[in-house]
């Protein structure tokens, strides 16, 4: 898993005008085949059964409330701005134990 906050990201300017601003969270060539992307919310106490994506890298952007992301080998917390991606392989869950639902768009990545 990797985790960043999109409030570390270095702002720069698009390139068909430098005024308008963006935060590139996945740089042009670090993956291909975005498989899908969605956005979900976890209401508190749900949580997703454990799984594996086989040929696919999934990709999180948190937009609201706090969650946990769950591997066989770590627990990491998230929260409003941070970003986290599960390479493909990885057997991993979410779960929401908090009293505030939990918003995030996500992505994934054929490999």
């Amino acid at each position: 898993m990797k985790k960043i906050n999109s409030k570390t990201l270095i702002e720069t300017g698009v390139s068909h005008n430098s005024e308008i601003k963006k935060k590139v969270m996945i740089s042009v060539g670090e993956y291909s085949n975005i498989q899908m992307f969605s956005r979900a919310t976890f209401q508190p106490n749900q949580l997703s059964r454990p799984h594996i994506h086989k040929d696919m890298t999934e990709v999180f952007f948190i937009l609201s409330g706090k969650g946990i992301f769950h591997s066989e080998k770590e627990e990491i917390l998230v929260e409003k701005d941070d970003y986290i991606s599960i390479p493909s392989g990885e057997k991993h869950w979410q779960s929401n134990p908090f009293k505030e639902p939990l918003e995030l768009l996500y992505f994934g990545i054929k490999e």
